[in-house]
């Protein structure tokens, strides 16, 4: 299942992306997301509705980096991707917790291979029985039609903290009918 989620996800990006013409770029320095004492860039973020759930997608990589790994066949190694499941569409401001996200997952040093997310190191999964999260706290400060600033912390079964901060420009695909 998380093999065709990932897949998925890598289809849904390609697709939004093709469509976008936002700067690839959000330089802001509070776009990290944090595995313990670690510290990883999030470059782009995309949302896809779906029914009434939203999806929010971080990557440290640019949307033209991921689109030359799907387009071209070009791997792209070191990639860290992380995503969360929120049962609100439309997404607003406010504070979401761990009966609202139902479903999400962190890996780190995966690579994109012919269009596939392979290998990477899962540090944060919804279905584990030793890597999922006791408590999730998420807020979103502000959102638009192009614009979000979140920060989202999870406690992990070890008392490992995993937390996101974005704030810049998102790409949004709109409601999918596939699942």
């Amino acid at each position: 299942m998380k093999y065709f989620k990932s897949l998925f996800i890598l289809c849904v990006l390609s697709m939004t992306i093709a469509c976008s013409s936002d700067d690839d770029n959000n330089s802001n320095t509070q776009n990290i997301l944090k595995v313990g004492d670690e510290t990883y860039p999030i470059a782009s973020v995309f949302i896809e509705t779906r029914n009434d759930n939203t999806i929010l997608n971080f990557q440290n990589k640019s949307e033209s980096e991921l689109m030359n790994a799907i387009e071209n066949g070009v791997t792209l190694n070191d990639f860290n991707y992380s995503y969360v499941l929120i049962n609100q569409n439309p997404l607003a401001s406010g504070i979401y917790g761990i009966t609202e996200i139902t479903e999400y997952e962190v890996i780190l040093d995966a690579t994109i291979n012919e269009g596939e997310l392979n290998e990477g190191i899962v540090v944060l999964e919804d279905d584990s029985a030793t890597i999922s999260a006791t408590a999730i706290d998420a807020t979103i400060h502000s959102i638009t039609d192009t614009f979000l600033e979140i920060s989202i912390t999870f406690l992990r079964q070890d008392g490992v903290e995993i937390s996101a901060s974005y704030s810049g420009t998102y790409f949004n695909f709109p409601d999918s009918t596939l699942d």
